[in-house]
């Protein structure tokens, strides 16, 4: 992607989303939000990988990403949610 825009980090997409960062780097990971994994480029530094995002490449996904199947099911419908 091509912009302008600088990226932000895991902080800042939680608040975003206001989710906890431990959430925002498992939803990275499995594919769910867009992020991209950045590692140090000296090998022999133990720094771990950080993610780095886009505000608007994840609010465009998270707006256009609807499966149809997560609709709620007939069966659950009629029944009361019990707190």
């Amino acid at each position: 992607m091509l912009t302008d825009e600088p990226m932000v980090g895991v902080g800042e997409i939680a608040r975003m989303l206001d989710r906890s960062e431990q959430d925002v780097r498992r939803l990275a990971r499995e594919g769910v939000i867009p992020g991209h994994k950045l590692r140090p480029t000296d090998p022999k530094k133990k720094v771990r990988t950080h993610w780095r995002f886009y505000k608007s490449e994840v609010r465009e996904h998270l707006n256009t990403q609807r499966t149809p199947g997560w609709n709620q099911s007939p069966q659950s419908r009629g029944r009361k949610r019990v707190a």
